[in-house]
């Protein structure tokens, strides 16, 4: 390759050394490379970067934040961590089984992983202190066990992928199910060795099964916001965006008149909250778009597909280098630059070799879920030290088996893949 080859990494690294919000380093390690390229004027860059997030399936993200928005919001929370812990609470690991459970079915709403570790690390890390847990492996546990929110529909990360392939979003949504639910599991099982190998772990407080049921009865409004978005892909005649609209909606009719813990004058704050989340989003799509385009205009991009193509490898050893390329990037992009930077140039590639669009996209989400947790620049275990007062150096030294986990689950994809496509093909035929 060419010096000239890696133009949009010259600036891009310094600037994430710097803490640059990650939408403004892509956005100005773009601008440099079409700079140096003198390719294009300074107005068509503009263009890329504002027609970059005009996707109608796009604008699912906000009302699936909003979603989430609304629960907390409300301090709903709470109550689904109580729920977990009346029924899993006496299971080995205790309250961090408990924890992972919640961070499950959370992730079954608000379709955001740094919603879903910002909901839970301050509750899970404190409730899990109290059975001995060390408090830096509580902050972990929820960072990871946080990022299976994209795997459990909804997911944006799906949302985003689905728009940039065409791939069905509702055959993706039904193919995370079971990988999401299952690594879930894994985690619990994890917890329950550590807890059983220490000692630690033991929920003194018993639950009658009167109390139980009661916990399951309030929570059923909960389930009902995820039994809509499961009915809106299964039935197909929604839209991701429209499936987003109703569980927005559904969760603040919940909230405000069932629960009723939201009144409305919180309703502008939620909204202003949902809004800046978004717009950060949004940036980042924005900035990686800009930046996917500057990697084509330096000849990076050209360079890579020719290398991958002359190399005629099989669809798995194909994945497995992109596991590679995936783990190397995502040590310093968010996810979602992740996806909109490596898709538009790998899932062709992956077409071509015979590969399952869902599959791969799965396969995606999965690497993304290891960035979400990888040093330095994990966005999980910067959130969660941020909400349970963990210092990330500590964070960095207790990851590694949450690392290795999830690592995992992109090789069963590779080698598994049925485990993602057996439910899509069972709805979808």
């Amino acid at each position: 390759m060419l010096v000239s080859d890696f133009y949009p990494f010259v600036i891009l690294f310094p600037l994430i050394a710097l803490r640059v919000p990650i939408g403004f380093g892509l956005l100005l390690s773009g601008l440099f490379t079409y700079w140096m390229a003198g390719e294009a004027s300074f107005l068509s860059v503009v263009r890329i970067f504002l027609d970059a997030p005009k996707h109608y399936t796009l604008l699912a993200i906000p009302f699936f934040i909003l979603t989430a928005d609304f629960l907390v919001a409300g301090g709903l929370i709470d109550l689904l961590f109580a729920g977990a812990r009346a029924w899993l609470g006496r299971l080995p690991g205790g309250l961090g089984s408990v924890t992972v459970a919640g961070t499950m079915v959370f992730g079954g709403i608000s379709g955001s992983s740094s919603a879903d570790a910002a909901a839970f690390s301050k509750i899970g890390t404190e409730g899990m202190a109290t059975q001995g847990f060390p408090r830096d492996f509580s902050a972990c546990l929820v960072a990871s066990s946080a990022t299976l929110d994209i795997m459990i529909p909804p997911s944006i990360a799906m949302v985003i992928y689905g728009s940039l392939t065409d791939t069905s979003i509702g055959a993706l949504t039904f193919g995370g199910i079971t990988p999401g639910i299952l690594f879930g599991l894994i985690h619990m099982a994890y917890v329950a060795w550590v807890a059983r190998r220490r000692g630690i772990g033991v929920d003194e407080r018993r639950y009658t099964w009167g109390e139980r049921w009661g916990y399951s009865l309030r929570l059923v409004p909960i389930f009902g916001i995820m039994f809509v978005v499961l009915w809106g892909f299964y039935t197909g005649q929604f839209t991701a965006t429209e499936v987003s609209t109703m569980s927005a909606l559904a969760s603040l009719l919940v909230a405000l008149f069932i629960y009723r813990t939201l009144v409305l004058r919180d309703i502008p704050r939620v909204l202003a909250k949902t809004a800046g989340t978004s717009a950060a989003i949004f940036l980042i799509i924005a900035g990686a778009t800009v930046f996917a385009k500057a990697l084509t205009i330096s000849g990076f991009t050209g360079r890579v597909v020719v290398l991958i193509k002359s190399a005629n490898l099989s669809p798995w050893q194909f994945m497995l280098g992109v596991t590679v390329i995936l783990y190397f990037l995502g040590c310093f992009l968010e996810g979602i630059a992740l996806n909109v930077m490596t898709t538009p140039v790998l899932a062709p590639i992956a077409q071509s070799l015979g590969i399952d669009m869902v599959q791969y996209g799965l396969f995606l989400i999965f690497n993304i879920e290891v960035a979400l947790i990888s040093p330095p620049v994990g966005l999980n275990l910067f959130i969660a030290s941020a909400a349970t007062g963990v210092p990330l150096e500590q964070m960095y030294r207790r990851i590694w088996p949450f690392v290795i986990i999830l690592l995992v689950g992109v090789m069963t994809l590779i080698f598994f893949p049925g485990l993602a496509l057996w439910l899509p093909r069972l709805v979808y035929g």
